[in-house]
């Protein structure tokens, strides 16, 4: 494998056994906030309300990387269905009478 990707053994070895950066931490634990707003809210809000719900909470973040995250994670808001009107009220034909 490393040398089908061009990697020497000893930098795969220490990539493997590195700890996370903070900015991978920062991701996970913004992650797991997102998730909870959206389950919070009932999965309705999409990134720019998650973004404002974040803000107010208190967390430091933009609209495109709760944006991000939301799309890694699989997270989508539930869109509103399309009405459609199931009765035509505008027959030309006479409505048979109930007896």
């Amino acid at each position: 494998m490393c040398r089908v990707l061009g990697v020497s053994r000893s930098g795969f070895y220490a990539w493997r056994s590195r700890e996370p950066s903070a900015a991978e931490v920062r991701r996970e634990e913004l992650t797991e906030e997102v998730k909870a707003t959206h389950a919070q809210v009932k999965a309705r809000y999409g990134s720019p309300r998650t973004h404002a719900e974040l803000v107010a909470s208190g967390h430091a973040c933009s609209v495109n990387v709760v944006a991000q995250v939301m799309r890694e994670a699989g997270i989508a808001a539930k869109t509103k269905r399309k009405f459609r009107q199931t009765t035509d009220s505008n027959r030309a034909r006479p409505v048979a009478e109930d007896v």
